[in-house]
């Protein structure tokens, strides 16, 4: 996490008023926290969002203050793909949290020097623990698997302070061959 906080300001108008004026509209909530609606510069948080994953941790300057916050979602425009609205969470550093961090399988052009393929079929995983400890993304190494490996819960290392919170037989990932995935 970087020591950059993105500003959000305090919101009275509609959501589309906000995005023809160049801002995304949001809320952010918290324990403690009364929920407020905020607007953030589309350009500003565009920026933020291709330095860190959409479910990172960011500081959000909200009055004078700069709270943590998780990026808890980012809704879009189905077909134009634009943010139209963000939900983020304030947390202390201490707070237990669950948040879905994205996995991002490595080796892929391992893989593919083997005629190999990862169909991805669940992009992310739950994770739960501290606030201050929940990874941006998981990173798991797939550049031995064999046709046919499954990736699962037991592929993801993210520490003993932390728990992943998905069913153990999940599958999030299956190599494949080539030829399998033409078919």
């Amino acid at each position: 996490m970087s020591d950059y906080a993105i500003r959000a300001i305090e919101r009275k108008e509609k959501p589309k008023v906000v995005r023809r004026n160049g801002f995304i509209p949001g809320v952010i909530y918290g324990k403690n926290y009364k929920s407020e609606n905020v607007k953030f510069k589309e350009k500003k948080f565009l920026k933020l969002l291709s330095t860190h994953s959409q479910k990172a941790k960011i500081k959000v300057k909200i009055n004078d203050e700069i709270k943590l916050c998780l990026i808890k979602e980012i809704q879009k425009d189905p077909v134009l793909e634009k943010i139209i609205h963000v939900a983020m969470q304030i947390v202390n550093e201490h707070d237990l949290v669950k948040q879905k961090v994205p996995i991002i399988f490595q080796g892929q052009e391992e893989l593919a020097k083997n005629n190999l393929i990862v169909q991805v079929l669940i992009p992310e995983a739950e994770i739960s623990g501290k606030a201050a400890e929940i990874p941006e993304a998981i990173y798991i190494n797939i550049k031995d698997k064999k046709p046919g490996e499954k990736v699962t819960v037991a592929d993801i290392n993210v520490g003993p302070s932390l728990k992943v919170m998905d069913d153990p037989n999940k599958t999030y990932a299956i190599i494949l061959t080539s030829k399998e995935y033409a078919d």
